[in-house]
């Protein structure tokens, strides 16, 4: 893992009833690979989640902030039903433009 937490991190809100904490990081790993995103290195980019208590949200935390820009693509993707929302968390210590950087750049590699 690189950089703090609070960097490696997504809030996404909106999730389906009842969905646990392994279903969520094994979908989102899934989706992600599905989508054929660029990962940094081998294995899976979502290491684990917090779910709040009223189900409706959650915290994703991944391996590194460059995996994390790419989980932005999974904004309005539907899971059982409910369009994902996802954005940064309220206690990130960088602003957007950071991460819209890293999706450029990212975007910019996948083309060499």
């Amino acid at each position: 893992m690189r950089g703090p937490k609070q960097e490696r991190q997504l809030y996404v809100g909106n999730l389906p009833i009842g969905i646990s904490t392994g279903d969520l990081v094994r979908v989102m790993n899934k989706a992600l690979l599905i989508m054929k995103k660029y990962l940094y290195q081998p294995g899976l980019p979502v290491i684990s989640a917090w779910i709040a208590q009223d189900g409706h949200y959650c915290f994703l935390e991944f391996r590194n902030p460059e995996e994390m820009a790419l989980g932005f693509s999974l904004n309005q993707v539907t899971l059982l039903g409910s369009p994902l929302k996802v954005g940064r968390t309220k206690n990130s210590m960088n602003d957007s433009m950071k991460y819209l950087a890293l999706i450029q750049e990212n975007k910019e590699n996948a083309r060499r």
